[in-house]
């Protein structure tokens, strides 16, 4: 989960690595939830970037906009395009 409260994905302002946290998806999810909480944000200043789509689905559902991709299948590039596509501006 990447937090950017500034809308320009060049410096996340928080990143919630799930495999930090010792806890499975989907369960990790409620986590997700309160970590935005905590941080004083809305789902809408967050984005959720997962390689399977079950996952992604269900943070779309909690509002978070979501991206699935597989980094060892897809360039950086795609990446950076898809968030450019959401609102998230290059620095």
């Amino acid at each position: 989960l990447l937090v950017n409260l500034s809308n320009t994905f060049g410096s996340f302002d928080k990143v919630f690595i799930s495999g930090e946290r010792g806890r499975k998806k989907p369960g990790l999810l409620e986590d997700v939830v309160k970590f935005i909480e905590s941080q004083g944000a809305n789902p809408s200043d967050c984005v959720f970037v997962d390689d399977l789509l079950p996952y992604v689905q269900a943070a779309e559902r909690l509002g978070i906009p979501s991206i699935q991709f597989n980094a060892s299948q897809q360039p950086a590039e795609e990446l950076k395009n898809t968030l450019a596509n959401l609102g998230f501006k290059s620095e």
